[in-house]
């Protein structure tokens, strides 16, 4: 995809078709060109010029003042849904609020210019990937662990909570032990993880 600043997205494989874009251009690698041109051919850019060349075309758009930039991507984000830090009060609301708040953000990021997002552990990844890849929603591409892995008394193991909410609740699966790590690493496959996370120690969301 080409993110146009402000608001203006151009997903590339949906066009159909032909396209020149002209304006000033952010090249992902430390340079602007102010008046740049990009030719788009069935969905893919077969050009990029520095200087503006085509003056008059039927599939010519010049975005005038706006910026054209690859789509962002963003590394470390969380799917949560959530609109506090108040663990508290994050635990009384239902898991399907803070999906469909999710599906908010998604569409936000695009807003942003995020076109491709790591979801660094939620239990609502896959199916908002899933969504986004079928076209239900409007949202960046998604890659997705689903639960985190990490140990009893971990980083996302909650210790101020009981130990059976804490693994019903989090965004952690709790596991100790080679065989019982692997089979948490299997569950999140076998859910359709894109990847592992694994936590090894302790951190910010825990006491211990």
């Amino acid at each position: 995809m080409i993110f146009i600043f402000p608001r203006v997205m151009v997903p590339l494989p949906g066009i159909g078709g032909n396209l020149i874009l002209q304006g000033r251009l952010i090249n992902g690698k430390g340079k602007t060109a102010p008046n740049a041109e990009i030719e788009i051919r069935n969905g893919t850019i077969q050009r990029v010029d520095l200087h503006a060349k085509s003056e008059q075309a039927p599939d010519l758009l010049n975005v005038g003042e706006m910026t054209i930039l690859p789509g962002l991507i963003e590394s470390h984000v969380h799917l949560w849904g959530t609109r506090t830090m108040d663990y508290f009060h994050r635990l009384v609301v239902p898991e399907e609020m803070n999906l469909l708040r999710a599906a908010q953000d998604l569409s936000r990021l695009i807003d942003a210019g995020y076109t491709s997002i790591r979801d660094a552990g939620s239990r609502g990844g896959i199916f908002l990937r899933n969504a986004v890849n079928e076209g239900t929603l409007r949202g960046p591409r998604i890659k997705t662990p689903r639960l985190m892995i990490n140990q009893t008394g971990g980083h996302m193991d909650k210790h101020f909570i009981p130990l059976e909410e804490a693994r019903a609740k989090t965004v952690a699966r709790i596991a100790d032990g080679p065989d019982e790590c692997r089979r948490a690493v299997r569950e999140q496959l076998r859910e359709g993880a894109d990847y592992i996370k694994i936590c090894v120690t302790g951190g910010l969301t825990g006491e211990k």
